[in-house]
């Protein structure tokens, strides 16, 4: 027997709207969408942020690199909904304030933190990263994912929040005797450093302090300031990272924990992307013969297309 007209109407309007949501689902913006909904529905909040830094608006080239990162994470083919936070100190400017914010930009201003003199930085542009500390203070979310400026981004990079590595870890006691006291959970997870093009050197103990994933926690920060005020605990030579290096070292009460690979590498090389990662770490403007040829197009292309984007919106 035929089934009425209106019945194969209403079938054919229901294959269509799977097809149309198993397409969707493919997409992991789409997979962002409905777990944000369902998390709210549960009562967890998840808020999540990326976050970065700008100390100064004396270096035109590294405000540029912030914009190119804002386009990517919120306005690219391939960008997702999760807002990114801008840090700036007192020394950029506020014309430059205001374009990152029409650029979609979170602006938060914070103080520097001023290196210690004693403190020998191996580059003297590293001196003021402490700074980068303050990102640990901006507790109103529950995970940050912060990133330096001089990535190149080719995938959605928002499931690096569900990384398991990111999951709450407890402290443990290794009876470490420091003034501040340990918070009780935290969470921090890093990639490994790859110090040459090679990828010969890697540490499994070092990570990079370009990429990170952790929890807010003024516990955490403060910490931290006290690990700042004692001069040889470590070789001091790469700021920031050297302190969380130490903060977190393996067979601490705190270790970093590894993400998965497919995130992102420094170094990069051509065959990294085509291995399928999804985030390059390089001063890709400053083009030297050891770096990717490819790679330095590819992001020289990316800062056009931002700048297409803005002219374009008038």
């Amino acid at each position: 027997m035929q089934l009425p007209r209106s019945y194969r109407l209403i079938s054919a309007v229901l294959v269509f709207i799977c097809i149309l949501t198993g397409i969707a689902w493919s997409s992991g913006a789409f997979r962002h969408h409905v777990r944000a909904f369902v998390e709210k529905f549960q009562g967890h909040t998840g808020r999540n942020a990326y976050a970065l830094l700008l100390t100064s608006s004396e270096n035109e080239r590294y405000f540029q690199s912030t914009r190119v990162m804002l386009y990517q994470l919120l306005h690219s083919d391939f960008a997702g909904d999760i807002p990114v936070l801008v840090l700036v100190t007192k020394d950029v400017a506020q014309k430059d304030r205001a374009r990152l914010k029409k650029d979609g930009a979170h602006v938060v201003p914070i103080e520097k933190i001023e290196a210690a003199e004693w403190m020998d930085a191996a580059e003297s542009r590293w001196q003021d990263l402490l700074t980068k500390l303050r990102i640990f203070e901006q507790v109103e979310y529950d995970k940050i994912c912060y990133l330096d400026t001089d990535i190149l981004i080719v995938k959605n990079m928002d499931g690096v929040f569900d990384d398991p590595a990111t999951e709450i870890q407890s402290t443990l006691d290794k009876g470490e005797n420091v003034e501040a006291a340990f918070p009780e959970h935290y969470m921090f997870a890093a990639r490994t450093d790859s110090w040459d093009y090679e990828h010969s050197s890697e540490n499994p103990n070092y990570f990079n302090g370009g990429f990170l994933v952790f929890k807010p926690s003024q516990a955490m920060f403060n910490y931290y300031m006290e690990l700042a005020k004692t001069q040889d605990l470590f070789d001091w030579g790469m700021m920031e990272q050297s302190l969380l290096n130490y903060a977190h070292r393996q067979g601490g009460s705190m270790p970093w924990q590894q993400m998965r690979k497919e995130w992102i590498t420094d170094h990069p090389t051509e065959d990294d992307y085509n291995k399928g990662l999804k985030a390059f770490h390089d001063k890709f403007w400053d083009w030297q013969p050891a770096q990717s040829q490819f790679l330095h197009d590819m992001y020289m292309a990316r800062e056009k297309e931002m700048e297409d984007y803005w002219k374009n919106k008038g």
